[in-house]
């Protein structure tokens, strides 16, 4: 026998809920009811009525011991139901039963509509666990008795864990649990020890690591898989955390996993971190993972099959690695869990994922971090007086006043001094934000090579010190004479350069930018957003700060120019790419340390002419006259770098400069970009013969030799060779004396004066 209670409707809410209580009274208004399009669309019956949906209490966190539900009836029949009977049983986590919870109903449901009822009765459902509502309605007339009944689920989460440091190594009952997102393919999570069989994995060192979350322990994981594992609850009231974990993957470079976030139970997802956190901290490898395409957000993650160094690079992890991610996204938020997504879609599948070893801590009251090096000026060329700055955080939920900061540059080689600094601030710095400070004290860098680099900070009541130091290293490419580059050691020839580039540009090493018998060139261009580009700009302002500055590129040469030189000069082959006949969509310049100079081009035909900078014309840019073609073809570029020849400026900065609207297409050999190759800097500390080109394959006399070879040249790079007075100017040997007799030894050479 059910327990029968009769309720009549005391509230009906806009949204169709309708509230019960146990009282005699009649409702003064009939209840509104909502229409279903969906029942529409199925065949009628006269009478049928059936239980839709439990509405309340939903899966989450934090349930109380007065717990309410509403369950939704549906009218699916062609006539309006006057009154029926509606009940449900509870069933527990732990398997015990409430039977019969039930209530007549008298309000009439028309036809294709529904109806929420709320029991009145409260029920405890404070134990985390699964609890099942068993919805039954019973109508006399009903002549479709198989849908009265649905089973319905809620998890309870557990109570918010807000107490902070959390760690859960996963070696006892682990509060996080596997779900699937695709119901024809079951989640292969497991919670285990790694075997031979899971792809090389092994458990972490140490005593308590031998459990894990495992992607089939005994095997891959599953084609089209979309499954994940799913968090218990945390509360961040005024708190910013920290997350941190072991993780271990080896899948298909297509599939992958992200790590989310929600703060309403599911209902939406978040991705945690960005692809471009820093990769010291191992947050994501891959920005573009086409089986997570099932997640919201962009399918960064985790990713890769080969194995890698770094963050960044598709690989897998050779190993476990640790990842740890300081964000704000989450500062003052409660009722948030997180799951870690896998993604498969078609393809072959890997081992898959392991994940170990999740911590929560918290953001301290005072903690300066010092970050890194901010790179020079120039990347190359440092001078005897550099600048130096580095990037302070302060990682802390108080304003820091006040603080110490130093640095130490070492000369690996041990050809210049090393510098040093230590400098007191009176600076404020704001809670979780960066500041760039630049020290009184410049370093001398203008001799070396590869500089190790120290920098510090220090406050008294910094509550971390591990992170008040950081260790890296830089290089000052300097190049000597001849400097020759045609980029057939691939990436390794952009180590001669100092490089600049923004999020909408490239600078690469590629087959497609070879000229004439060379194998490899180098290629500047764009990237693949064009919007926000601005012709007028390109025109009139193409390298000053513009609508276009995430386009723009530069490679820096730097040579060591001796003010002893009497010749100095630079050549190199440049191919323009354009698209769309638009010639204001590839700009290309040369500066010396950092202003435009005037260039010499010789084009495909042989005609030379002179480009200087000034005006609309401040970039070298396509003729664009014979449509279709799409490129200029190889032209030379040649300038004299004498006037910039300077004793207070030993280092020559050459800048090859890039602004173009898109990137370079590879199969069409299209779009926009700059192709250069065969540079050359070449330079003479002795005047040459006019009849001599500085020219690197042009012979070279050797020292000494008399008669010449025919048709060789004094070495330019070599002022104490002896010259052949054969080989230079007429006349110029009656104004030689040699004395004493050169076969005696010692001997001294002189110009005598015209007479």
């Amino acid at each position: 026998m059910r327990k029968f209670f009769t309720s009549l409707l005391l509230l009906v809410a806009s949204s169709g809920q309708l509230l019960f209580a146990e009282t005699g009274a009649a409702p003064n208004a009939a209840p509104k009811v909502m229409a279903t399009a969906a029942a529409a669309a199925r065949p009628m019956l006269d009478d049928d009525v059936r239980p839709l949906a439990v509405i309340a209490p939903t899966s989450g966190c934090d349930k109380t011991n007065s717990e309410y539900v509403t369950i939704r009836y549906e009218n699916l029949g062609s006539t309006y139901v006057a009154a029926a009977y509606a009940s449900f049983d509870l069933i527990y986590p732990d398997g015990s039963e409430l039977l019969d919870y039930g209530l007549d109903f008298d309000v009439n449901i028309n036809p294709n509509s529904f109806v929420d009822i709320t029991f009145p009765y409260p029920f405890d459902m404070t134990a985390p666990g699964t609890y099942t509502i068993r919805a039954i309605v019973v109508y006399g007339m009903d002549t479709n008795p198989t849908n009265d009944t649905i089973m319905f689920t809620i998890v309870n989460a557990g109570n918010s864990i807000n107490t902070f440091p959390y760690i859960d190594d996963f070696e006892g009952p682990s509060v996080w649990a596997s779900y699937t997102n695709n119901p024809a393919v079951p989640s292969t999570w497991q919670l285990g020890t790694p075997t031979a069989a899971s792809g090389g994995m092994a458990p972490l060192p140490g005593t308590n690591n031998n459990n894990a979350w495992i992607t089939n322990i005994t095997g891959n994981y599953s084609v089209n898989e979309q499954s994940y594992i799913y968090s218990p609850c945390f509360d961040f009231t005024g708190v910013d955390p920290i997350i941190e974990f072991d993780l271990w993957w080896n899948t298909n470079s297509n599939h992958g996993a992200k790590f989310q976030y929600t703060t309403n139970n599911g209902a939406s997802w978040t991705n945690l971190g960005y692809f471009t956190n820093p990769p010291v901290n191992n947050w994501y490898n891959d920005n573009v993972i086409p089986g997570l395409a099932w997640t919201t957000g962009p399918n960064v993650g985790w990713a890769g099959t080969g194995a890698t160094s770094s963050s960044f690079v598709p690989g897998n992890t050779n190993g476990w690695v640790h990842a740890k991610l300081e964000f704000t996204q989450l500062f003052d938020s409660a009722n948030v869990r997180f799951r870690l997504a896998l993604g498969a879609n078609t393809g072959t599948t890997g081992p898959g994922i392991g994940f170990d070893n999740f911590q929560i801590t918290t953001k301290p009251n005072f903690d300066l971090v010092a970050v890194e090096l901010v790179p020079f000026q120039f990347g190359c060329g440092l001078r005897s007086n550099e600048p130096v700055s580095i990037r302070i955080y302060n990682n802390s939920i108080n304003k820091i006043v006040g603080y110490a900061v130093g640095y130490t540059i070492t000369d690996v080689a041990g050809a210049g001094p090393d510098s040093f600094a230590s400098e007191i601030v009176s600076d404020t710095i704001y809670p979780f934000t960066y500041y760039t400070y630049t020290f009184n004290q410049t370093a001398n860098l203008l001799l070396g090579s590869l500089y190790d680099f120290t920098g510090t900070v220090y406050i008294a009541q910094d509550e971390d010190n591990t992170n008040d130091i950081f260790n890296t290293s830089f290089i000052n490419p300097v190049n000597d004479l001849p400097k020759y580059i045609t980029f057939e050691n691939g990436l390794a020839s952009l180590e001669d350069f100092a490089k600049i580039t923004r999020s909408q540009s490239r600078i690469l090493v590629n087959a497609a930018g070879a000229y004439g018998g060379s194998t490899n060139g180098m290629i500047m261009d764009g990237g693949t957003q064009t919007l926000g580009w601005s012709d007028f700009d390109a025109l009139t302002k193409p390298f000053e700060p513009n609508n276009n500055s995430l386009r723009y590129s530069s490679a820096l040469l730097c040579v060591r120019a001796p003010d002893s030189l009497q010749q100095l000069k630079l050549s190199f082959y440049l191919n323009q790419l354009y698209h769309g006949g638009n010639f204001l969509w590839t700009n290309f310049r040369v500066t010396v340390n950092g202003v435009a100079i005037p260039v010499s081009i010789t084009d495909t035909s042989g005609t030379v002419s002179q480009f200087v900078p000034a005006g609309n014309q401040k970039a070298i840019r396509p003729d664009v006259s014979v449509i279709g073609t799409n490129q200029t073809g190889w032209k030379k570029i040649e300038a004299n770098l004498m006037p910039y020849v300077s004793a207070a400026e030993p280092v020559m900065r050459i800048g090859f400069e890039s602004s173009t609207k898109f990137t370079y297409n590879y199969v069409a050999a299209g779009g926009t970009a700059n192709l250069i190759d065969s540079i050359m800097v070449l330079g003479s500390f002795i005047p040459l013969p006019p009849d001599c080109a500085l020219d690197p394959y042009h012979p070279d006399c050797p020292c000494g030799q008399t008669p010449p070879a025919a048709g060789c040249c004094p070495d330019p790079f070599n002022p104490n060779c002896i010259i052949d007075t054969t080989s230079v100017n007429d006349g110029i040997t009656t104004l030689i004396k040699v004395s004493p007799n050169p076969s005696s030894g010692d001997f001294t050479i002189r110009m005598m004066e015209a007479e």
